[in-house]
């Protein structure tokens, strides 16, 4: 809400409202007058070239020779005059797919008034503290595995403890498997997917360099020791600083956009049909 106020008095959030009040004044006051001279004018500005020339290098990867910027600049031309011609028809009116374009422009140009409010240092720390879990690096475990099967007797399972405690070839404990005999260092989507779900948390309780048995997963019995673990570790604020602007900017962007658009809507008198209407309509 104290990120509204300030956009709320800010000069550009004052001026976009200005620029849409003349606009709509403008259209009240004024009937199109599609045959006077200035609606008839085509202009090509050197801007327009130079955007023309652009656009085909981009494309061609060389700059375009004359004849073919003749071209370029005769279908800017035939496009600017048709377009006239078309809103002269009134032909954009009641078409959903220029209405919806022209939304989509509008929203563009309410979310870069939005994006254009840099926020205080105090916004992006409280920011931070509230989302810190976002910018902390994932806890990463390393191990070593046995599988003794989808079940296995309690016998075997301390008979199996002592050799691996006494230091045995954990290759020559347990049963063969696919499943890797160590993982490195990896994180709980790389180790849940291969072990099964939750097998990752199973591992977080584990004592490091002390084998563990029996350890369940979603294929069977394992003994386990975890050889390294890396806790997740959050960074200092100006070390994410950059992430977190945009991060905010993101996040405050469609309710700063809403709160303009809410303005602009307050200067709408909006009719709709009775709420009775609409239910019916429903049915």
């Amino acid at each position: 809400m104290k990120l509204i106020f300030r956009v709320v008095r800010e000069p550009l959030f004052h001026f976009l409202l200005i620029g849409v009040a003349i606009f709509l004044a403008f259209s009240l006051l004024n009937e199109p007058a599609p045959d006077t001279a200035s609606d008839r004018q085509i202009e090509v500005t050197v801007a327009d070239v130079n955007q023309m020339i652009a656009q085909f290098q981009g494309t061609w990867r060389r700059p375009p020779n004359r004849d073919e910027l003749d071209g370029l600049i005769d279908a800017h031309i035939r496009e600017n005059i048709l377009v006239q011609e078309a809103l002269a028809l009134s032909m954009d009116k009641g078409d959903a797919v220029i209405e919806r374009r022209l939304s989509q422009k509008m929203t563009f140009l309410l979310e870069s008034a939005a994006g254009a409010v840099e926020p205080s240092e105090s916004d992006l720390k409280a920011y931070f503290e509230e989302n810190k879990t976002a910018y902390t690096s994932a806890p990463m475990v390393a191990f070593e595995q046995v599988f003794f099967g989808e079940f296995a007797n309690q016998g075997v399972l301390d008979q199996a403890l002592l050799e691996l405690e006494g230091g045995a070839d954990p290759a020559s404990v347990g049963q063969r498997t696919l499943l890797p005999p160590e993982m490195p260092l990896s994180r709980d989507i790389a180790i849940d997917n291969t072990f099964g779900r939750g097998f990752f948390g199973r591992l977080l309780d584990l004592e490091v360099g002390k084998w563990t048995v029996p350890v369940p997963s979603g294929f069977g019995l394992h003994g386990l020791r975890v050889t390294e673990r890396v806790e997740g570790t959050t960074p200092e604020f100006d070390a994410v600083r950059d992430k977190v602007t945009a991060d905010y900017k993101a996040y405050t962007s469609e309710e700063v956009s809403q709160s303009i658009f809410v303005e602009i809507r307050a200067g709408y008198d909006v009719s709709l049909p009775e709420a009775a209407e609409i239910d019916g309509l429903l049915q």
